[in-house]
């Protein structure tokens, strides 16, 4: 199964890039070869690190968690080309203001707690996923979540 990372960065978020960019390869590696139900081959999870601004407090909202079982998708700009998207859920989350703070001025370690922290308590809320799939292994599938984030010491 594919596990990853979708980021949504301003400038001071991408001071932080390598930290967010490790979390993603670790937890890619660390899945690649684990399954937790036939019906799921890919999780991302959406992780929006931008700084609120007045009057724009609006823009990049976390989207709702999204399970697609199988979707066609053309190419804007090449119309001949097709892309599909199968097995797949999707979640978002957006830091808070103080962690957002705290994350970008925190040292390496203190950062990559509070990366770790979200990213668990996120994928922890699998209701709407297992009503989806009725055979997900939820709890194996958590397990399996926190000891690669302790492993590698984002928890």
């Amino acid at each position: 199964m594919k596990v990853g990372l979708a980021l949504y960065l301003d400038i001071d978020g991408n001071k932080k890039f390598d930290i967010i960019s490790n979390l993603d390869n670790t937890l890619e590696l660390y899945f690649k070869d684990k399954s937790y139900d036939e019906d799921l081959e890919a999780i991302f999870v959406g992780f929006i690190a931008i700084r609120k601004v007045a009057g724009y407090e609006n823009w990049y909202k976390p989207r709702k968690r999204k399970y697609t079982y199988h979707k066609v998708l053309k190419d804007p700009v090449f119309k001949d080309k097709t892309y599909e998207i199968n097995k797949t859920y999707g979640c978002e989350f957006r830091l808070s203001e103080d962690d957002y703070e705290k994350f970008i001025l925190s040292p390496e370690k203190e950062s990559k707690l509070i990366l770790g922290s979200y990213i668990f308590q996120v994928l922890s809320d699998l209701d709407y996923l297992c009503r989806k799939l009725k055979q997900f292994k939820k709890d194996e599938f958590l397990i399996d979540l926190e000891k690669c984030l302790k492993k590698n010491e984002y928890l």
